[in-house]
Protein backbone atom coordinates (compact mmCIF):
# COMPACT_ATOMS: atom_id res chain seq x y z
CA UNK A 1 0.00 0.00 0.00
CA UNK A 2 0.90 3.52 -0.69
CA UNK A 3 0.96 6.46 1.52
CA UNK A 4 -0.65 9.94 -0.20
CA UNK A 5 -1.11 12.59 2.19
CA UNK A 6 -3.97 14.34 1.08
CA UNK A 7 -3.77 18.03 3.41
CA UNK A 8 -2.07 18.78 5.77
CA UNK A 9 -2.94 21.79 8.19
CA UNK A 10 -0.41 23.15 10.11
CA UNK A 11 -1.60 25.96 12.86
CA UNK A 12 0.55 27.48 15.40
CA UNK A 13 0.12 29.43 18.68
CA UNK A 14 2.10 32.21 19.74
CA UNK A 15 1.81 33.60 23.12
CA UNK A 16 4.68 36.72 23.06
CA UNK A 17 3.39 37.48 26.75
CA UNK A 18 2.75 34.14 28.35
CA UNK A 19 6.27 32.68 26.56
CA UNK A 20 3.72 30.38 24.67
CA UNK A 21 4.98 28.61 21.56
CA UNK A 22 2.63 25.45 20.55
CA UNK A 23 1.84 23.79 16.92
CA UNK A 24 -1.29 21.80 15.99
CA UNK A 25 -0.35 19.87 12.42
CA UNK A 26 -3.66 17.82 11.17
CA UNK A 27 -2.98 15.28 8.34
CA UNK A 28 -5.60 13.01 6.40
CA UNK A 29 -3.60 10.47 4.64
CA UNK A 30 -5.26 7.82 2.57
CA UNK A 31 -3.78 4.16 2.97
CA UNK A 32 -5.81 2.47 0.44
CA UNK A 33 -9.25 1.85 -1.11
CA UNK A 34 -11.67 2.79 1.43
CA UNK A 35 -8.60 3.35 3.67
CA UNK A 36 -7.94 6.94 5.51
CA UNK A 37 -6.57 7.89 8.38
CA UNK A 38 -6.29 11.41 10.54
CA UNK A 39 -3.48 12.10 12.42
CA UNK A 40 -3.42 14.90 15.02
CA UNK A 41 0.35 15.78 15.93
CA UNK A 42 0.75 18.70 18.90
CA UNK A 43 3.50 20.19 21.21
CA UNK A 44 5.81 22.82 21.65
CA UNK A 45 8.28 23.74 19.56
CA UNK A 46 11.47 22.57 19.75
CA UNK A 47 9.85 19.09 21.24
CA UNK A 48 9.03 16.04 19.23
CA UNK A 49 5.03 16.49 20.21
CA UNK A 50 2.66 13.43 20.27
CA UNK A 51 0.70 12.12 17.50
CA UNK A 52 -3.28 10.79 17.37
CA UNK A 53 -4.07 8.82 15.36
CA UNK A 54 -7.60 7.44 13.84
CA UNK A 55 -8.32 5.55 11.56
CA UNK A 56 -11.29 4.98 9.05
CA UNK A 57 -12.40 1.46 7.14
CA UNK A 58 -15.64 1.25 4.91
CA UNK A 59 -17.42 3.03 2.22
CA UNK A 60 -17.98 6.27 4.01
CA UNK A 61 -14.46 6.03 5.06
CA UNK A 62 -13.31 9.52 3.28
CA UNK A 63 -16.86 11.38 4.87
CA UNK A 64 -16.08 10.92 7.90
CA UNK A 65 -12.22 11.08 8.25
CA UNK A 66 -12.53 14.56 6.48
CA UNK A 67 -15.24 15.57 9.38
CA UNK A 68 -13.09 14.81 11.87
CA UNK A 69 -10.37 16.72 10.88
CA UNK A 70 -12.32 19.57 9.81
CA UNK A 71 -13.99 19.47 13.14
CA UNK A 72 -10.76 19.28 15.06
CA UNK A 73 -9.06 22.08 12.75
CA UNK A 74 -12.21 24.35 13.33
CA UNK A 75 -12.10 23.44 17.34
CA UNK A 76 -8.19 24.25 17.40
CA UNK A 77 -8.71 27.52 15.25
CA UNK A 78 -11.26 28.69 17.95
CA UNK A 79 -8.66 28.50 20.41
CA UNK A 80 -6.49 30.79 18.96
CA UNK A 81 -4.53 28.95 16.63
CA UNK A 82 -3.18 30.74 13.21
CA UNK A 83 -2.31 28.41 9.78
CA UNK A 84 1.26 28.73 9.89
CA UNK A 85 1.97 30.42 6.46
CA UNK A 86 -0.24 33.49 7.92
CA UNK A 87 2.07 33.68 10.76
CA UNK A 88 4.97 33.57 9.01
CA UNK A 89 4.02 36.17 6.52
CA UNK A 90 2.97 37.98 9.76
CA UNK A 91 6.10 38.10 10.82
CA UNK A 92 8.10 38.34 8.19
CA UNK A 93 6.06 41.52 7.47
CA UNK A 94 6.78 42.86 11.02
CA UNK A 95 10.86 42.86 10.30
CA UNK A 96 10.10 44.53 6.96
CA UNK A 97 8.67 47.19 8.64
CA UNK A 98 10.98 47.56 11.51
CA UNK A 99 13.86 47.59 8.85
CA UNK A 100 12.08 50.19 6.86
CA UNK A 101 11.63 52.31 10.12
CA UNK A 102 15.01 51.83 11.13
CA UNK A 103 16.74 52.63 7.41
CA UNK A 104 14.28 55.69 7.38
CA UNK A 105 16.29 56.81 11.15
CA UNK A 106 19.89 56.23 9.30
CA UNK A 107 19.25 58.38 6.29
CA UNK A 108 16.96 60.59 7.79
CA UNK A 109 18.22 64.35 6.94
CA UNK A 110 19.72 66.22 9.23
CA UNK A 111 18.63 69.60 10.09
CA UNK A 112 20.98 72.17 8.85
CA UNK A 113 21.94 75.23 10.58
CA UNK A 114 22.08 77.11 7.00
CA UNK A 115 19.09 78.09 5.38
CA UNK A 116 18.52 76.66 1.91
CA UNK A 117 18.25 78.92 -1.18
CA UNK A 118 14.51 78.62 -2.26
CA UNK A 119 12.83 79.08 -5.58
CA UNK A 120 9.86 79.67 -4.45
CA UNK A 121 11.04 83.56 -2.76
CA UNK A 122 12.19 84.86 -6.06
CA UNK A 123 8.84 86.49 -7.31
CA UNK A 124 8.32 90.21 -7.33
CA UNK A 125 6.57 91.45 -4.70
CA UNK A 126 4.31 93.62 -6.23
CA UNK A 127 2.82 91.65 -9.56
CA UNK A 128 3.95 87.77 -8.28
CA UNK A 129 5.77 87.02 -11.83
CA UNK A 130 8.64 85.10 -11.23
CA UNK A 131 12.31 86.23 -11.30
CA UNK A 132 15.46 84.40 -12.09
CA UNK A 133 17.82 83.80 -9.23
CA UNK A 134 20.55 85.60 -10.05
CA UNK A 135 18.48 88.87 -11.02
CA UNK A 136 16.54 88.68 -7.59
CA UNK A 137 19.96 88.85 -5.93
CA UNK A 138 21.37 91.70 -8.16
CA UNK A 139 18.18 93.72 -7.80
CA UNK A 140 17.66 93.10 -3.94
CA UNK A 141 21.79 93.98 -3.46
CA UNK A 142 21.67 97.17 -5.50
CA UNK A 143 18.15 97.91 -3.70
CA UNK A 144 19.17 97.79 -0.26
CA UNK A 145 22.41 99.63 -1.17
CA UNK A 146 22.43 102.13 -4.07
CA UNK A 147 18.67 102.40 -4.48
CA UNK A 148 17.89 103.31 -0.74
CA UNK A 149 14.94 101.49 -0.81
CA UNK A 150 15.15 100.39 3.45
CA UNK A 151 15.08 104.06 4.26
CA UNK A 152 12.68 103.81 6.90
CA UNK A 153 10.14 100.85 8.38
CA UNK A 154 7.13 102.79 6.23
CA UNK A 155 9.28 103.15 2.94
CA UNK A 156 6.79 101.72 0.11
CA UNK A 157 10.22 99.33 -1.21
CA UNK A 158 10.97 98.51 2.75
CA UNK A 159 12.39 94.73 2.32
CA UNK A 160 10.61 94.21 -1.22
CA UNK A 161 12.19 93.36 -4.25
CA UNK A 162 10.48 94.72 -7.80
CA UNK A 163 11.04 92.76 -11.32
CA UNK A 164 12.24 95.33 -14.06
CA UNK A 165 8.92 95.85 -15.42
CA UNK A 166 7.28 97.04 -12.15
CA UNK A 167 10.75 99.28 -12.22
CA UNK A 168 10.07 101.13 -14.88
CA UNK A 169 5.96 100.78 -14.49
CA UNK A 170 6.32 102.97 -11.57
CA UNK A 171 9.50 105.23 -12.66
CA UNK A 172 12.05 103.64 -10.03
CA UNK A 173 14.13 102.04 -12.24
CA UNK A 174 17.74 103.00 -11.12
CA UNK A 175 16.75 106.08 -9.28
CA UNK A 176 17.75 106.51 -5.86
CA UNK A 177 14.14 106.61 -3.44
CA UNK A 178 13.75 108.95 -0.94
CA UNK A 179 11.35 110.74 1.45
CA UNK A 180 9.31 112.43 -1.04
CA UNK A 181 8.66 109.00 -3.09
CA UNK A 182 5.16 107.69 -3.92
CA UNK A 183 4.19 104.62 -4.91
Amino acid sequence: MTKQKEWPKELVFIDLNSGRFEFFNIELIKLGYNNFQVVFHQGKFNNKGRNVIHRFNGEDSYLKAKKLAYNKFYEVKSEGYIRKEKMEEAILNAVKQEQKVDNEKKYKKKKTTYKAKTTNKCVCDLCKQPIHFSLYEKINSWGRAEGNWDYELNSPLYKKVVCLDCQIDKGIFQKRIDNSFEL
